[in-house]
């Protein structure tokens, strides 16, 4: 399926490949918070932090516990000391 394929090339670190699959992903399935949760992972790996948020946000909007999603929301807005 999209996903598991999105999240092969995710994994592998291809990530405008996985992007194209968890879009593909979503398009036939709009309420699959996984894949729209890495969307979000993704475009936060390419610094694209406003496409970022909205992936996540749109994860808490199918499943407002769904934890990663929540962490994910909370990376980009928490300052960061390191």
């Amino acid at each position: 399926d999209y996903f598991k394929q999105g999240l092969k090339f995710y994994k592998l670190d291809r990530l405008s490949e996985a992007l194209e699959y968890f879009e593909k992903a979503i398009i036939t399935y709009p309420e699959y918070k996984e894949a729209n949760f890495y969307l979000g992972q993704t475009y936060s790996e390419l610094n694209n932090y406003n496409l970022s948020l909205k992936y996540y946000l749109l994860s808490l909007t199918i499943d407002p516990a769904f934890k990663e999603a929540q962490n994910g929301v909370c990376s980009l807005i928490t300052p960061s000391f390191h």
